[in-house]
């Protein structure tokens, strides 16, 4: 299990799936959860789409999934 961390302003807690700033709580979808924490670990690298899926999809097979899943992650931003 991945343990909570902090991103910007964000605490990121991958166990309860949610992020939170100041009093504001969002709850992601795991898979969700699951590009951020691969995301944050590579932070300031480029993370192909392959890896995103082995890591968040867990050999479930994905079609453009991986792509709504990060521009849904910049709406959040």
């Amino acid at each position: 299990m991945q343990s909570d961390f902090q991103l910007g302003a964000w605490r990121v807690q991958p166990q309860l799936n949610s992020v939170v700033c100041d009093q504001r709580t969002i709850h992601l979808e795991p898979k969700m959860m699951g590009v951020l924490v691969c995301l944050a670990q590579r932070s300031g690298e480029v993370v192909p789409k392959e890896q995103l899926v082995q890591e968040a999809w867990r050999g479930t097979l994905v079609t453009g999934d991986v792509l709504i899943f990060v521009a849904a992650l910049k709406q959040h931003g």
